[in-house]
């Protein structure tokens, strides 16, 4: 049987990681994240949007892969959504992925 180790501080494992190494995912908008990454559950309008601005305030995720621009390249607007809450991100990157 499975034992659940101890209960690790995502802070304190982020600050244990050289800071050339960087942590992150292919989305934002994953809702088992719930209690982990996101404080509560999002619904409806806006949701990807307060889940995008608790992703980038998770300290072990350092870069985010943006997968969904590769099945329809982002519009003007969108591109300026995730980019509108730059304080969040400006120490951290993020790969766009588009159609070739």
């Amino acid at each position: 049987m499975f034992e659940a180790g101890p209960v690790l501080d995502p802070g304190a494992l982020a600050r244990r990681i050289p800071a050339g190494v960087r942590f992150g995912t292919s989305s934002w908008n994953y809702p088992g994240w719930r209690g982990l990454v996101y404080r509560e559950r999002y619904k409806g309008r806006g949701a990807s949007t307060r889940m995008l601005e608790e992703y980038a305030r998770f300290p072990l995720f350092r870069t985010l892969g943006i997968d969904a621009s590769f099945y329809a390249a982002p519009t003007p607007e969108i591109l300026a959504g995730w980019a509108a809450d730059r304080a969040a991100w400006e120490w951290r990157t993020a790969a766009i992925r588009l159609p070739y």
